[in-house]
């Protein structure tokens, strides 16, 4: 997790951006979990993407802001 902090260190103070986005299926869960601990918000949701293991499932777009960003 260390290695993805200081990505986004490097990415809000380095490069001066302003949001970072990201894609995850929403059967990861532990994914998505571990992103909500480092801020990101769940922007939105493309359904019934990806076939796995007989269901469907979508893509969870998710994104964090350089204000709500905390170190």
């Amino acid at each position: 997790m260390s290695g993805l902090i200081s990505l986004l260190e490097f990415t809000f103070n380095e490069l001066n951006l302003y949001k970072v986005y990201l894609r995850v299926f929403s059967f990861s869960e532990r994914a998505i979990k571990l992103y909500q601990k480092l801020w990101f918000y769940k922007e939105g949701e493309l359904k019934e993407q990806v076939y796995r293991d007989g269901e469907w499932h979508g893509v969870v777009f998710m994104g964090l802001l350089k204000r709500n960003y905390k170190e």
